[in-house]
């Protein structure tokens, strides 16, 4: 359901973001899969459903997915980003850009 959907979404992310080997891999080796999920997950919602009840994604949890993103640009390498960056679909891609 969304309330359940909305406590594993922000588990998820703090894993993400203390970065968490089961999850990102060594080096972040599995960020492309990182980006994905993150991209699925903005591409559910949009500025006038976030947070509401039948979300699946409150707005903090939005906002640390934002946030996410843009620490992994400045602190993994750029071969690496932009090489998981051209794994996702324009759709994808664009969902990161709302």
């Amino acid at each position: 359901d969304e309330v359940e959907a909305k406590v594993v979404h922000k588990q998820l992310c703090d894993l993400i973001e203390r970065g968490h080997p089961a999850i990102v891999g060594e080096e972040f080796k599995a960020l492309n899969l990182v980006l994905s999920i993150f991209a699925q997950l903005l591409e559910s919602i949009d500025d006038l459903n976030c947070g509401l009840p039948d979300s699946i994604l409150d707005v903090e949890t939005r906002q640390q997915i934002i946030t996410i993103t843009k620490q992994i640009q400045t602190q993994v390498s750029n071969e690496r980003v932009q090489g998981a960056w051209s794994c996702l679909s324009e759709e994808q891609q664009n969902a990161f850009q709302r």
